[in-house]
């Protein structure tokens, strides 16, 4: 658009040149013998100089609107960049919130299994089993922790998703890993209740008083161990791919807001697992497909929608 105008400036005063250069001929030819010798040389230089004149002006209108438009687009791409560092800035706090929430969760989990086979450990010692440190009331608490973040980080996307349309697929994934995780844990929960130590149910109690006065604890059976911590890791890897999303939706923002600024671009995850999943924008239509017609999540939500129409046909 800018280049139109600048071109249709320049054709204008080149027209403009070029009819005043014609009349200048035209005149210098008819009125060259009409004029009396002791004028002619300066009737036609003054025409001379105006032509030039004419010309000069004309360019320096046109490299005048050339520097106006080079300062608007230097201020306008300031601007912008600094509105996309603003943008990322923000971008970043949730994911930092949402990866520290997921590093928190996961590490619990493994402390905790950890704690379990030093107990057992112990006992095919002869002596008395260590209690773990881990409390089933923090570990819920770690859960809605990771789960509010995450959410939070969905509403950040949405808040901005005019920046790319694309950006809505990290929305389908987080939700599909939360689902997976939200399920997981509840598997989980149901096996660990009976495992992990529980705080003393004290109404007065403060939180510190609470974990120095934990329930008694003995070390479940083996067989109830061993379900445990095959449950803790299946839990572990779901909230791992819930960071790895988190992960990738960071360096994505990285390349679509700071690209410009560094003019470089930071590659893709590579799993060495082949059937894990890397969101990138570029396989928008593809990831979307895959996540609404082959996760569990994907199939929870058109099984939920098939009933609200049923229901809705129902009342009609």
């Amino acid at each position: 658009m800018r280049k139109t105008v600048e071109v249709k400036i320049v054709f204008c005063w080149i027209s403009i040149g070029l009819l005043v250069l014609l009349i200048y001929l035209v005149s210098s030819y008819f009125l060259y013998d009409f004029l009396p010798y002791s004028i002619r040389g300066p009737v036609i230089s003054g025409m001379a100089t105006i032509v030039v004149a004419v010309t000069g002006v004309g360019f320096a209108v046109w490299q005048l609107e050339r520097q106006a438009q080079n300062i608007i687009r230097g201020n306008r791409f300031t601007e912008t960049t600094k509105r996309k560092q603003e943008i990322y800035k923000e971008i970043l706090s949730a994911c930092s919130a949402a990866n520290q929430a997921q590093s928190d969760f996961g590490s619990y989990i493994t402390s905790f299994e950890f704690d379990l086979r030093i107990a057992q450990t112990m006992a095919s010692i002869g002596q008395r089993p260590s209690q773990p440190r881990a409390r089933i009331e923090e570990f819920v608490s770690r859960n809605s922790t990771l789960t509010d973040a995450t959410v939070k980080l969905m509403g950040t996307i949405e808040q901005w998703e005019i920046i790319d349309l694309r950006m809505n697929v990290f929305r389908i994934a987080f939700s599909s890993a939360l689902h997976e995780l939200s399920d997981e844990f509840s598997e989980y929960l149901k096996v660990v209740l009976g495992v992990m130590p529980k705080n003393a149910a004290q109404s007065n109690a403060s939180p510190s008083s609470l974990n120095s006065a934990p329930v008694p604890w003995h070390l479940p059976p083996a067989e109830i161990v061993e379900e445990a911590i095959t449950r803790a890791r299946s839990l572990s890897d779901k909230a791992l791919n819930l960071g790895s999303y988190i992960s990738d939706f960071q360096v994505e923002m990285q390349n679509l807001l700071l690209a410009d600024l560094f003019n470089s671009k930071i590659p893709p995850r590579k799993p060495i697992d082949p059937s894990l999943k890397v969101i990138t924008l570029d396989c928008h239509d593809e990831l979307k497909e895959f996540f609404e017609t082959k996760s569990a999540w994907g199939r929870s939500k058109a099984a939920a929608e098939t009933r609200a129409k049923d229901n809705l046909q129902g009342s009609a």
